[in-house]
């Protein structure tokens, strides 16, 4: 029988929890177990089970922090549900470990430039400060670091977006040239 998903009872909702968990429980560490724990982790959202959410988020991290594209989605939630949450302390702390864990994985690059943007966003105009000229730092301490690499030209271009979003366009452009 089809139901409309604003139709289904929190029974239906534990037999598809339930289902996924048997993905999780045969694969473990396959990346199959952790698309299964987002999408729980969808479920406990919707169903505002927020510390259930909390706990299948910090499963992923643990069980894939060798797999930094998956444990860092993980992670940046994290940092999300803080958000929706409306407690900007914890959601920065939680993004601020995507980048300090996970900074090369594609979430881990674009998260210093999210974290500006997020403080802009609740108009802290002295946090967006800082946090763009923290963005600046790790963003050039990439660049040194993975001098002659393929990772320095790709993070030469989150620089110049930093430098971009600021308006600081003479800068954006010289690291692009």
């Amino acid at each position: 029988q089809d139901r409309p998903l604003d139709k289904l009872t929190a029974k239906d909702y534990q037999k598809i929890i339930s289902g996924y968990r048997r993905v999780e429980e045969r694969c473990p560490l396959e990346p199959s177990a952790a698309q299964s724990q987002f999408i729980i982790a969808q479920i406990y959202i919707s169903q505002k089970q927020y510390s259930k959410v909390k706990g299948e988020l910090v499963k992923i991290t643990q069980n894939f922090s060798s797999n930094p594209e998956l444990a860092s989605q993980a992670q940046f939630m994290l940092g999300s549900l803080y958000e929706g949450q409306g407690n900007p302390g914890e959601a920065v702390s939680e993004y601020e470990k995507v980048t300090d864990l996970f900074s090369l994985s594609s979430v881990g690059l674009k998260t210093p430039i999210y974290i500006a943007e997020y403080y802009k966003r609740i108009k802290d105009e002295a946090g967006a400060d800082k946090a763009y000229n923290k963005a600046i730092r790790h963003y050039k301490k990439m660049i040194n670091e993975y001098s002659g690499t393929s990772v320095a030209p790709v993070v030469k271009d989150y620089l110049a977006l930093v430098y971009a979003s600021q308006g600081r366009w003479n800068e954006a452009v010289g690291i692009w040239q």
